[in-house]
């Protein structure tokens, strides 16, 4: 038996927020449009150990 997983996550977003030591600054988020937020996608497969038939016996 195959297990097939996908996630679908999307990239980061502005409201997103941050933890930062005094001397650090914030790195600028940018995006072309706020409207079409890339997506990206983490397939994952798993198979469990297959169990060999003994034939003849």
């Amino acid at each position: 038996m195959v297990h097939v997983d996908e996630k679908w996550f999307y990239e980061d977003v502005n409201k997103r927020s941050c933890l930062l030591f005094e001397d650090e600054t914030a790195l600028q988020r940018s995006r072309r449009s706020k409207n079409h937020v890339p997506k990206t996608m983490f397939l994952a497969v798993v198979m469990g150990p297959t169990q060999k038939r003994e034939v003849g016996r």
